[in-house]
């Protein structure tokens, strides 16, 4: 058995761990809407709308999927399943680099089969683990320690994100470049978990309770909670504007700043990548690690706390949205982006962690999977939706402005939360 000094120790061990694996999650979800771009310049047959499908697709496999592995996390070795996951999305991306120019559709179908469908699979299969894990082992810096791996998102996004986007300007096809080096270190990175995270056991029951939770008990905590569904609801609006973000905002930097023919290849996609991830994911880090800090203080004495600082960041993001892209001017663009990230890092420091202030901890892992289905489900719409418009002659510029009305009702969904149904609800 563990002494006091080692499981103190373990718990920072775990957290590199954890944070590393979700780095590679989190970055290579990014390669395809860095080097998209590039495939609609090798690509002219394709249609907004069918690269769209392949972003929406994921979406929607995630959102099924990861609502059985947030149940699968509270019932299994929550080890086994973060090293599968690690194995399953890492091979998934390393095969989506295989693609083959046979035509507009059988290029996009392989893409959904490869990057939609298996990928997805392997990718939801990580975070519910994890962040109980992590909420298991640092019970009184809880907030600090999701926060530390939520902040690799970041990091991942920038890093991977502008790399992809150096890569594919290379030349015809380099676009694979990407997906095949990150899915070799990926698969690395699943071997390092498998030797070195610990097998950590769940919290044991009350007593008299069931040694066991079941998917129907687990299901119930969440259902009969209005904060939950609610909460729910506002991190759909907020995946909503993330995917919309994420996916059209490196292809509407290169058509609106970087379309000048005279540039070289990887000039332009560098560049456009760069302006697309940098300002705002450094705003994002800077958010979340000052507002999860202020959040573990605040929440200790006054129970809205989380669900207080998440509604800051909703409603703040929204007006910083809108400058982003109202604006033809890129220092503006940039400026409207870092600020959105400041409030995107405010909002996400509490995303699960004001969650858990309503689920009673066993539940933990099956409440995240809930609350990630509903909310992926609503952002699968963005990518399609946002790719149609489009190819219907709305601009990219018009479509990402509108971004910032999802932020405003994240935002007043979470405030009626709070004082609708907080205080009944409150487990933590």
């Amino acid at each position: 058995m563990e002494n006091e000094k080692d499981s103190g120790n373990y718990k920072w061990v775990a957290l590199a761990l954890l944070t590393v694996g979700y780095f590679m999650q989190q970055g290579t979800r990014q390669i395809f809407n860095a080097v998209l771009p590039q495939m609609k310049a090798d690509f002219p047959g394709v249609t907004g709308s069918d690269w769209g499908t392949v972003m929406s697709v994921f979406s929607l496999v995630y959102g099924c999927c990861v609502l059985f592995a947030g149940v699968i996390g509270d019932l299994f070795s929550r080890k086994k399943v973060i090293a599968s996951s690690l194995a399953v999305f890492s091979l998934a991306i390393l095969v989506a680099g295989f693609a083959r120019p046979l035509g507009p559709v059988s290029l996009v179908a392989y893409l959904v089969a490869a990057y939609g469908v298996v990928f997805a699979v392997g990718q939801c299969l990580l975070p519910s683990s994890a962040n109980s894990i992590l909420s298991q082992l640092h019970e009184k810096t809880r907030s600090t320690a999701m926060s530390v791996m939520q902040s690799s998102l970041y990091v991942a996004v920038v890093f991977v994100s502008l790399s992809a986007g150096w890569l594919s300007g290379l030349g015809r096809g380099a676009w694979r470049y990407p997906f095949w080096i990150f899915g070799a270190l990926g698969l690395g990175w699943f071997l390092v978990t498998c030797f070195c995270l610990r097998d950590t056991k769940p919290l044991p029951p009350a007593p008299g309770a069931p040694q066991k939770a079941s998917a129907k008990e687990a299901f119930l905590a969440f259902a009969r909670k209005p904060s939950a569904w609610l909460l729910t609801l506002a991190f759909g609006f907020q995946v909503f504007t993330n995917f919309g973000f994420t996916v059209w905002t490196p292809v509407y930097m290169k058509e609106t700043f970087y379309a000048d023919p005279s540039l070289k290849g990887t000039v332009a996609a560098s560049m456009a990548a760069f302006h697309s991830v940098i300002w705002h994911y450094v705003g994002c880090l800077a958010g979340i690690l000052v507002a999860s800090r202020v959040s573990d203080r605040l929440a200790a004495k006054w129970r809205p706390a989380r669900m207080a600082i998440n509604f800051v960041g909703l409603l703040s993001g929204a007006p910083c949205i809108f400058l982003a892209y109202a604006t033809s001017q890129l220092w503006l663009c940039c400026l409207g982006l870092f600020l959105f990230g400041l409030a995107h890092g405010v909002y996400d420091s509490n995303m699960f962690a004001s969650l858990y202030d309503v689920i009673k901890p066993r539940y933990r892992a099956a409440a995240t999977g809930f609350m990630c289905f509903g909310a992926f489900l609503m952002g699968a719409v963005a990518p399609k939706l946002f790719g149609a418009l489009q190819d219907a002659g709305i601009s990219t510029k018009n479509c990402l402005s509108g971004l910032s009305l999802s932020y405003l009702a994240g935002a007043l969904v979470v405030l009626f939360t709070i004082f609708a149904f907080l205080k009944r609800d409150y487990e933590a």
